[in-house]
């Protein structure tokens, strides 16, 4: 059966007895017409010493399922194995180099492809899942939407590489700069260039008015002073809000020359300066901030009227700031995938990819970054524990929760401060006199805001108002100022979003009616130290401070005041009124309210005050209303 096998077989190839015995050179189509350890050339098709399968140029597409097959060593360049199921294969130290066509659909999960070199190869949606990437260094990479077809990235290391298509931050300036509030103004930074790049993005940190308009500059003058020629310039909206009012442009910075980067408004508008400077851009050296009064706005022959050391808030994008072409890190062989084998394009298929690190740079100068929690870098406002607007539909303190309003007096407290409701924004408190006080309750009027409410008088709290209580050293007069005053004072600062604050107040006073419209006239004052407003912010129509004397003071019922201490015609109050009062946003104010007697000691008032709520009118002068 032997033999008759063989004649079958030379039969089929029409081999001599002689060619035959040299097993070397007789014509085949396959492997299987060859001895063993003979294999067919597939290009001369006759038989070859050495076993395996030499493939080069195969057209392998479509070809049976190859899971499992142990190809170490083979030389596989310029195969086309399209369509390939090559799941397991054990490829350690094949040589893949250039052309191999692993296109669309190749399985290469849980292959090892330890020392690979894959020079050339176009993986494009390879299934590479369980690939072992050893010596990979593609710490922080973020690869999305790489096309790495041609590069040879021998040697690369790309540690931190973020190769995501679109632009990097560019130079922020003056970053943690404070708040300035000015109106018809030039502000801006001039920088020395020390390398020819060209502008493509130019932001100024402002919050302009809804209505207002502000027009971004870009000019280009011999010295640090000018005179500067505008060579770019775009108009844009403010919406109320800090941030970067942004405009597209094309301008190329030359080497040695000075170059003005600024704003021009003709409304009230805020800026934001750092006294201290700021770092250089890599592209020049920052020589100083700027600016002129008026709303002219820059054009060829301008120059500053003051140049302060400091810098103003702004962000310059560069055409070198940007990704270069996509599937390339600007590194010296090329993309950023690795010395050692492997791959580490997320997009193309791979398995060893982190994601980018969170920036570290405060954009919008909260003191903030995104590695620290920020969880919306472009807006000040906007940081880890931060004030909660609850009306503008945002997340302030990036707790996670749009707009919750958590209450600080409940279900209880015994702090003056918290029972008003004024827990944001406070620095510091202080507290002067004999009777200042939490309640639940008083009589029948209760909290206005949250759980509790404070009360100051200038008497006991809770006992009879009249004839009252002159506490030590009685009275209150020109000689002896201290008399029956009760005091609490709040140091608090504005947060960047709000533009006025109010509060509730009820005024109760035993002088009613006996001395209503002479010199025994008790009052309540609330005094604010503002760069907006400065005095005495609680006063009827016609100025008149809260007293007896007051065109509020209408409440004289029993049933108003049950309770109270001042029903049964002991006195009478306002009832609950309303103050508000304007404030700039992000700056210090102090807040005091006093209660005393005037003249004498007896004959006490109380007030009643809660629901402190930071807001966002717009006023000029302060108002109180029922």
């Amino acid at each position: 059966m032997f033999v008759g096998l063989v004649l079958t077989m030379a039969a089929a190839t029409l081999l001599s007895c002689g060619e035959w015995l040299d097993k070397e050179g007789v014509p085949c189509a396959t492997d299987e017409d060859c001895f063993a350890d003979f294999s067919c050339d597939p290009v001369e098709q006759i038989c070859v010493a050495g076993p395996g399968d030499d493939d080069a140029d195969d057209d392998d597409s479509a070809d049976d399922d190859d899971a499992g097959d142990d190809d170490a060593g083979d030389d596989d360049t310029g195969d086309d194995d399209t369509g390939d199921d090559d799941t397991g294969d054990d490829d350690a130290g094949d040589d893949d180099t250039a052309g191999d066509d692993d296109t669309a659909g190749d399985d290469t999960s849980g292959d090892d492809d330890s020392g690979d070199d894959d020079t050339g190869d176009d993986d494009t949606g390879d299934d590479d899942t369980g690939d072992d990437d050893t010596g990979d260094d593609d710490t922080g990479d973020d690869d999305t939407g790489d096309d790495d077809t041609g590069d040879d990235d021998t040697g690369d290391d790309d540690s931190g590489d973020d190769d995501s298509a679109g632009c990097g931050e560019g130079w922020i300036s003056g970053v943690g700069a404070n708040r300035v509030l000015t109106n018809a103004f030039t502000k801006g930074n001039v920088v020395q260039v020390t390398d020819d790049v060209t502008v493509t993005s130019f932001a100024m940190y402002l919050d302009a008015p809804v209505s207002g308009s502000v027009t971004l500059t870009i000019a280009e003058g011999p010295t640090s002073t000018g005179p500067f020629a505008a060579l770019g310039q775009g108009a844009v909206g403010g919406t109320g809000a800090p941030e970067f009012l942004e405009v597209s442009t094309s301008v190329a910075l030359t080497t040695g020359m000075y170059y003005f980067f600024g704003a021009t408004w003709p409304q009230p508008t805020g800026n934001y300066y750092s006294p201290s400077g700021t770092v250089d851009p890599y592209w020049g050296t920052f020589v100083t901030g700027a600016y002129r009064s008026g709303s002219s706005i820059p054009g060829s022959n301008w120059s500053p009227t003051s140049t302060p050391a400091g810098a103003y808030t702004m962000q310059v994008l560069t055409d070198e700031d940007c990704d270069p072409p996509i599937g390339d890190d600007d590194d010296s062989n090329g993309d950023d995938d690795d010395a050692s084998p492997g791959d580490d394009d997320a997009a193309l298929g791979d398995d060893d990819d982190s994601a980018p690190a969170p920036s570290v740079h405060d954009l919008d100068g909260d003191g903030w970054t995104v590695a620290d929690g920020d969880c919306d870098d472009s807006d000040p406002a906007v940081y880890p524990g931060a004030p909660e607007d609850p009306n503008n539909g945002i997340d302030d303190d990036c707790d996670g929760t749009v707009d919750e309003v958590a209450a600080c007096d409940c279900p209880s407290t015994s702090v003056l401060t918290d029972a008003m409701d004024a827990c944001v924004g406070l620095n510091s408190t202080s507290t002067f006199g004999p009777s200042l006080q939490v309640l639940s309750s008083f009589g029948p009027y209760q909290p206005q805001g949250g759980c509790r409410m404070i009360a100051l008088s200038s008497g006991i709290i809770g006992s009879s108002p009249q004839p009252g209580v002159d506490h030590p050293p009685g009275g209150m007069s020109t000689s002896d100022p201290a008399g029956d005053t009760s005091t609490l004072t709040l140091s608090m600062q504005v947060p960047s979003w709000s533009s006025s604050f109010s509060f509730s107040f009820n005024f109760m006073s035993a002088e009613y009616p006996e001395f209503v419209g002479s010199v025994y006239n008790d009052f309540f004052y609330a005094n604010l130290s503002s760069t907006s407003f400065s005095g005495n912010i609680s006063y009827d129509a016609t100025g008149t401070p809260i007293q007896v004397n007051n065109a509020f003071f209408s409440v004289t019922s029993n049933s108003a005041l049950q309770g109270t201490g001042f029903e049964n015609g002991v006195g009478g109050g306002t009832g609950w009124l309303t103050t508000t009062a304007p404030v700039s946003p992000g700056e210090q104010i102090t807040l005091e309210f006093t209660i005393g007697d005037v003249s004498d000691g007896l004959y006490d008032s109380t007030v009643l005050i809660d629901n402190f709520e930071w807001g966002v009118d717009n006023l000029t002068v302060p108002e109180t209303q029922q």
